[in-house]
């Protein structure tokens, strides 16, 4: 599952240097999962260009106390560091904090005017975010570029944060903010928070229980700990091995015979069957895997003069061989305490075997 975070101006204006906890603690999440391309940062292009003018607006305000500091200063001391170029001054930072906001966030544009059209259709409809006499487009375009983002992307998630809820949300039974009904959530696809809060307690949510967003490599070596501790005691696996050797006549060149006296030897390894989804239920993900067992086992030829359950039935018992063997299973896995509860669908492949 890939998940696509849209944040809102007021939430960039809230620390413009993005540089406090929630920020940081954004940015590591994103980079621990940009790593698997499950995590983007966006803003819109609407909100690009609010943002911008909002920090020019601010630098400005900065400017005059500044310059309120420097008719203070001058008439105690003498400092030349108190002269500064407004202009050069102004085109530093707005070059810096475009350069730091555009390295975090991408910014995506309409795919179509489609997008400003349904922006002016919501203003004719009367439906959120145009409530009472508001007549500003700017939080309509913002929404039906998300709209339009998640169209264009069908498997991706989208998270979109924004402190309007005024604008954007109703209350539901349990009073926590939900998407206003005039907003399509895409039945679930789309989710709104108002804090960056909020998202970060989404995140963690997700690490545990999303397969997707967990260390997949981590999960396959408890798994393969599971296989190699209790590949003698699992009774799906000892099902399986009994479903697949049990009366089954082994017919060679040389004789015809059974297999006796069955069982793994040793675990070669193991990899996610690619074929399956992996189901989440509860505080457990269902986990489809193929595993490589080599399986040891023994033959007794068959005597030609008796059949099978006769006394001297059997000529003698050739020595013990074996064999990898591919078994295919789906692997119970506790997400909270990080631990298999038990293989469930095992079976055993081998075609080859005769």
């Amino acid at each position: 599952m890939t998940i696509a975070i849209f944040l809102d101006t007021n939430i960039i204006m809230s620390d413009y240097k993005m540089s406090g906890r929630e920020f940081t603690n954004l940015f590591k999440a994103s980079k621990e999962y940009r790593e698997n391309e499950v995590f983007k940062l966006f803003i819109t292009k609407m909100n690009s260009h609010e943002i911008f003018k909002n920090y020019e607006a601010e630098l400005n305000k900065a400017y005059r106390y500044i310059k309120s500091y420097q008719l203070i200063a001058n008439k105690l001391f003498d400092d030349k560091y108190l002269s500064i170029d407004k202009k050069k001054w102004k085109e530093s930072h707005l070059k810096n904090f475009r350069s730091r906001l555009l390295d975090n966030f991408d910014v995506y544009e309409p795919s179509s005017n489609d997008v400003y059209n349904r922006a002016v259709n919501r203003l004719y409809l009367k439906q959120r975010p145009f409530r009472d006499n508001k007549e500003e487009f700017k939080d309509a375009i913002i929404w039906e570029t998300i709209y339009d983002y998640a169209i264009n992307h069908p498997d991706e998630k989208i998270y979109f944060i924004s402190k309007n809820k005024k604008e954007f949300t109703s209350q539901d039974g349990n009073d926590k903010y939900r998407l206003h009904p005039d907003f399509d959530d895409l039945h679930g696809r789309i989710k709104y928070f108002i804090t960056l809060t909020d998202l970060l307690t989404e995140m963690n949510y997700l690490k545990i229980y999303h397969f997707e967003f967990r260390e997949q490599e981590e999960i396959l070596s408890v798994i393969l700990r599971y296989l190699e501790d209790y590949r003698d005691f699992d009774w799906s696996i000892s099902s399986a091995m009994f479903d697949f050797f049990e009366n089954r006549i082994i017919d060679s060149y040389y004789f015809q015979g059974w297999v006796t006296s069955y069982y793994i030897y040793r675990i070669n390894g193991l990899k996610l069957d690619e074929n399956k989804n992996v189901l989440e239920q509860e505080e457990n993900f269902i986990i489809p895997i193929f595993f490589f067992a080599e399986i040891a086992y023994g033959i007794e030829e068959k005597n030609p003069v008796h059949e099978r359950g006769e006394e001297n039935e059997n000529i003698q018992s050739q020595l013990m061989t074996s064999e990898e063997f591919i078994f295919r299973c789906k692997v119970v896995f506790n997400a909270k305490n990080n631990k298999v509860e038990e293989i469930i669908d095992a079976e055993l492949l081998n075609p080859s075997f005769k």
